[in-house]
């Protein structure tokens, strides 16, 4: 029993010698640094803390710094630890997470770090991590082992906060939370490490920061002035810039957030990519040597312009890029910009960087194109004055809306295919400049305002289409068509207002189109070889001495050709207000010398006119022998024709075919018809254009001057057919003169009168 009891007794007694043991070996091998809840515990002095357990402040809502500036505090322990329990941060001045054995201390409160913060051993990773908390450090910060991290959770916030030159950044590795630095303009930071940042980047008042590891974001960046080696990759959010320097990549292809460059970027001999949202430089973009900028889906904007010397610019298919603000220069280097691509040269951009482009816009103020040759193989929209020094070269099919002024004092090339240059501006817009031919593969008039060509000629090779307002040409230069397309004037009373030229290939019989909608010449027998054929219209205007507001519609028609054109009908049109007094039933074609008139053969009514619509009158039979090429054509009510109706007096109404009082005047024609005989009575002056005395029916008709009276006959003569009846009797006392034409007689003349031909 003895030693049962005493064998249980050495037992227990062993039992509670372990239990002690271990007691105290975790009792000194994991003691926990407790900052009481009570009171207000404080840490002073410059000493050292070594621990191998926990720092707790369970209860503590107030920050807590431990130890004076030199104070150190060491995380040395073999196993996990950790720090915090409250709400109240702590803070330290040298921090050391530095175990006996690979372990991790997290922090759960935010803390502070005022001198250093270092974190592992040269033969032990270690590993800091911060639980949606605050890590500030104030001072410089190392990973002493390569495998030792920095973890952080989605909601944490690192800070880099110091006010000295060369603070390092910790990378190798992704910061889940967010990252920022800190410490003011004469600050300088550094991150020359692979690093990742999840949450947002912000370094808008770190100062200088110097990248030459590369940094990938995941949210927003924000940096104040940088200088880049490595490569900056966007996250989701905004990535903006202040001042840029760049030799290796800003790369906003990532994840399609937007960047911006607040500020200058210097002699960008790096790459900077624009991705699927939208990169803004609003200061001055300056690219040097091997200097490449790319746009993304969302395109580039330089507000404050461009300068690129040896440097590399490639806008893709279906990107932008808009330079404003200060000028877009290039020398040297290459410009990619992809037809599908558009380049808008904005506010004081004002002259043309030579390259080809796809889409070109200009902008706001006047815009030129300089020596050396810009080529356009899609679209120019110039929303303001344009003018040409160099060479400007469109693409086969490319178009022009220009809505300003065009001057063209190099070269133009103009498509070659179906491109269009339409004049689309709000108001009046002219063509000018020191060549002397400027030419158009298709022209559209569809501005608000006539569009004027005062110095040059003007060739078209396919398509004329005058949806709105006119095109005038200055005196003594042209419009030459020289395809086969016709004009279309969309049924509109907009007009070529001066010399239309058509080129015309020999045997054509086609119908050329004019001026305007009504002035064409239908040829039915074509000229022998080809020619031109230009109709000179000018409304509103008519300086001829033959003109007459009462009788003649105000618009002057010159008529011109190179050679024999064979026969065919002539039509000229006209506008309502040109109208004037006229009679336009009785409108008529004629060629008027100045000296003389001379009517173009047996012609047709005029149309009605309108307010919508042209007025014409039309001339078949035509002929080149009818008139001399650069003489006018005068529409006329005067040059109707009077046929006897009945037998009677020259000077009775009821004798002639005419409606109402009217008499024949020297610009009429006058029939006497076989069966019905006029007399032309004492005293009286009568005149005609031309007389023919048709043959008479026994011894029917005839015309016959009595007293004193007078016969004027014009241009187109007199002619006497009638071989059975009087004829032609002049008596006594009267007088016929025939001015500028024949007295043709196919019958009898009876003269005991005066008859002079001249």
């Amino acid at each position: 029993m003895k030693s049962l009891l005493g064998n249980t007794f050495a037992s227990r007694s062993l039992y509670t010698l372990l239990i002690l043991a271990l007691a105290t070996a975790a009792a000194f091998g994991q003691g926990n640094l407790v900052v009481g809840s009570t009171g207000t515990p404080t840490f002073v002095g410059t000493g050292t803390y070594t621990l191998k357990g926990n720092i707790v402040n369970t209860g503590v809502s107030t920050a807590t710094t431990i130890g004076a500036a030199g104070a150190t505090v060491t995380m040395g322990g073999a196993a996990a630890q950790s720090i915090g329990g409250g709400t109240g941060a702590i803070n330290f001045q040298t921090f050391n997470i530095t175990p006996s054995a690979v372990a991790t201390t997290t922090l759960n409160v935010a803390s502070t770090v005022n001198t250093a913060l270092t974190i592992g051993q040269t033969l032990t990773a270690a590993t800091l991590a911060i639980v949606n908390n605050n890590l500030t450090i104030g001072g410089t910060s190392a990973l002493v082992n390569g495998s030792s991290a920095l973890t952080t959770g989605a909601s944490s916030l690192v800070t880099y906060s110091s006010a000295s030159t060369g603070q390092v950044v910790l990378g190798g590795f992704t910061y889940s939370g967010n990252l920022t630095l800190s410490g003011g303009g004469t600050a300088t930071k550094t991150i020359s490490t692979a690093t990742t940042v999840s949450g947002a980047f912000d370094a808008s008042a770190a100062g200088a920061l110097t990248v030459s590891g590369n940094l990938t974001l995941g949210s927003t960046g924000t940096f104040a002035s940088v200088t880049n080696s490595a490569t900056i990759k966007n996250g989701t959010g905004l990535m903006q810039f202040g001042a840029v320097t760049n030799t290796g990549t800003i790369d906003g292809t990532v994840a399609g957030g937007a960047l911006t460059f607040n500020s200058t970027v210097g002699n960008n001999s790096g790459t900077i990519k624009g991705g699927a949202a939208l990169a803004t430089f609003s200061g001055l973009l300056t690219q040097t040597g091997t200097g490449i900028l790319t746009s993304g889906a969302g395109g580039l904007t330089l507000t404050a312009g461009l300068t690129n010397t040896l440097g590399n610019i490639t806008v893709s298919a279906s990107q932008a890029m808009a330079v404003s603000g200060a000028q877009f220069t290039s020398a040297g280097g290459s410009l990619s910009f992809d037809p599908a691509s558009t380049v808008t040269y904005g506010a004081s951009a004002t002259t043309i960087v030579p390259a080809t482009y796809g889409t070109l816009t200009m902008n706001t103020d006047a815009k030129s194109f300089p020596a050396g040759t810009t080529t356009v193989n899609t679209t120019i929209n110039a929303n303001s004055d344009m003018s040409i020094t160099g060479t400007l070269a469109m693409g086969a099919t490319a178009n022009a809306n220009i809505k300003g002024a065009f001057t063209d004092n190099g070269t133009f090339t103009p498509a070659s295919g179906a491109g269009v240059v339409a004049f689309s501006g709000t108001s009046a817009q002219a063509i000018s400049g020191t060549t002397a031919t400027i030419g158009f593969a298709n022209l559209t008039i569809s501005g608000t305002g006539d569009v004027t060509s005062s110095s040059n000629n003007l060739t078209v090779s396919g398509a004329l289409v005058m949806s709105n307002e006119n095109l005038v040409v200055g005196s003594g230069k042209s419009l030459a068509m020289t395809g086969t397309t016709q004009p279309n004037y969309n049924s509109s009373l907009y007009e070529v207002k001066g010399n239309m030229i058509w080129s015309i290939p020999a045997s054509s019989t086609s119908t050329y189109t004019f001026n305007n909608s009504a002035t064409t010449l239908a040829l039915t027998t074509g000229p022998s070889g080809a020619i031109t054929f230009g109709i000179n219209s000018t409304p509103g205007a008519n300086g001829n001495s033959s003109y007459s507001s009462a009788h003649t519609i105000n618009r002057t028609t010159l008529v011109s050709y190179s050679a024999a054109f064979g026969t065919g009908t002539l039509q000229i049109g006209y506008l309502s207000g040109e109208t004037g007094t006229s009679t336009e039933a009785n409108m008529k074609e004629f060629n008027n010398t100045v000296t003389s008139a001379v009517k173009l053969g047996e012609t047709g009514r005029a149309s009605a006119v309108s307010g919508t619509s042209f007025g014409y009158v039309n001339v078949a039979g035509l002929t080149s022998a009818l008139f001399a090429s650069g003489n006018q054509i005068l529409l006329d009510d005067r040059f109707n024709l009077f046929k006897s109706i009945v037998a009677g007096s020259w000077t009775a109404p009821a004798t002639w075919n005419s409606s109402g009082s009217a008499l024949p005047t020297n610009f009429d024609d006058v029939e006497i018809a076989g069966s019905y005989a006029v007399t032309i009575p004492t005293a009286t002056a009568a005149a005609a254009n031309s007389v023919l005395i048709d043959q008479g029916t026994g011894v029917l008709g005839g015309l016959t001057l009595n007293g004193t009276a007078t016969l004027a006959v014009g241009v187109n003569g007199l002619t006497n057919n009638n071989t059975t009846g009087t004829g032609l009797t002049v008596n006594i006392g009267t007088s016929v003169t025939v001015a500028g034409a024949n007295l043709t007689n196919n019958g009898t003349v009876t003269n005991n009168g005066s008859i002079t031909v001249n």
